[in-house]
């Protein structure tokens, strides 16, 4: 596994991951760069341009909304940091609540890939649900800030204040009025309880096929999805906590490991188990 140096200070709204935030600076998650040759066309030239600029705004969005909270960045400060006009930002995006949801849906949509690209038909439930957890894994490791906007998301983090449109946003929105905010987040928020709904059924089904088998015992299978994806997430979540209760990167591959050890040994019929 990489390893990088230490993150920066810890932002006022959610301190960064240890080492986290550095691993794979590349443009996994904000897109890729333009690739120029001597071929290239004018128009062509022009739609590189573009997605160099839509790159460019997720990622200081994404900077932004993780320092400082949704509500406390503004688009004058997105349009600084990304290095482009403040008109830019409404021409590929509308308002800052519609960036907002597109930085999520890109989060939400890596999520979900790194777990369904893991599942093999071929595989049995046990082996099933230990690459699901690996995958879910290397999605952090590959896309930390991501991660984040999501436990963001999930614990109410970017619906931290009253207004979108505090001080620089010129008042803006989607629908010619005061915008507030509270529409995306909750657009958001069902957008992820949907997605999450999905990956917890895809759980429960190797659960429920495990319990056919008569590999796994009688269990809910839901609440046991519930437990497994929670146990993975605050395990990785781990990572940002100093003190006993912290979990460094390094260790997280033997920790996930140990912990399915557990919950799949739970799950075992008892002759299994060795009871």
């Amino acid at each position: 596994m990489r390893h990088a140096p230490p993150a920066s200070a810890a932002s006022a709204d959610f301190r960064p991951f240890p080492q986290a935030d550095v691993i794979h600076q590349d443009s996994r998650e904000n897109g890729p760069g333009p690739q120029r040759g001597p071929g290239t066309i004018p128009g062509n030239r022009l739609e590189q341009k573009k997605q160099e600029k839509v790159a460019a705004i997720f990622k200081a969005a994404q900077d932004l909304f993780l320092a400082q909270g949704y509500h406390a960045a503004t688009v004058d400060q997105i349009a600084h940091l990304a290095g482009v006009s403040v008109g830019s930002v409404y021409v590929y995006f509308k308002s800052k609540e519609r960036l907002c949801l597109a930085l999520l849906d890109k989060a939400l949509e890596a999520q979900e890939r790194y777990l369904l690209e893991a599942i093999d038909p071929a595989e049995d439930p046990i082996t099933t649900l230990r690459r699901l957890g690996r995958a879910y894994l290397r999605f952090f490791l590959d896309h930390p800030r991501f991660f984040r906007l999501l436990m963001f998301l999930e614990h109410g983090g970017i619906d931290h204040g009253s207004s979108d449109n505090g001080g620089s946003d010129h008042g803006r929105s989607d629908n010619g009025g005061s915008d507030h905010g509270t529409r995306g987040v909750e657009i958001s928020l069902e957008t992820y309880d949907r997605r999450t709904e999905r990956l917890l059924q895809v759980l429960s089904s190797q659960i429920i096929e495990g319990i056919h088998r008569g590999i796994f015992r009688e269990v809910d299978p839901a609440r046991a999805a519930r437990f497994l994806w929670g146990s993975w997430t605050g395990v990785i979540g781990l990572t940002n906590h100093t003190g006993p209760t912290g979990v460094r990167i390094e260790d997280l591959p033997r920790t996930l490991e140990l912990g399915a050890d557990m919950v799949l040994g739970g799950l075992l019929r008892c002759a299994d188990r060795g009871d």
